[in-house]
C-alpha cells in the first residue's frame, strides 16, 4: 500500500510512465479515502499496487524508490509534466 496525495497524478504516473492498468477504483465516504489498484494483469496471477488516498491528505509528501529497469521507461515522464530525479 502506498499513500499519495494526489490520486489522479499518482495513477496518470503509473499508468503513463511505468504502463501499468487501472484495474480498478473503490471509494469508501464512510472513512473518506479512496483505493486505486493498478498492475501489469489480473490481480490474481500478477503484482498491484494500492494505492491510498486520504481526502483529507496534505500535499507535499513525496516517495521515492529505486526499480532495476526502470530507465527506459522514465523517458516518459517529461510529456506527463513529471519529473525523474536521476536518469542514466
Amino acid at each position: 500500500m502506498l499513500r499519495v496525495t494526489d490520486l489522479d497524478a499518482s495513477i496518470q504516473y503509473y499508468t503513463e510512465c511505468l504502463g501499468c492498468t487501472l484495474l480498478r477504483k473503490k471509494d469508501n465516504p464512510e472513512y473518506k479515502y479512496t483505493l486505486a489498484f493498478l498492475g501489469y494483469g489480473p490481480e490474481d496471477a500478477n503484482c498491484v499496487f494500492e494505492l491510498t488516498y486520504n481526502w483529507c491528505a496534505r500535499a507535499g509528501t513525496c516517495l521515492g524508490f529505486h526499480v532495476r529497469g526502470a530507465f527506459p521507461r522514465s523517458s516518459r515522464m517529461p510529456l506527463t509534466g513529471m519529473a525523474c530525479m536521476a536518469t542514466p
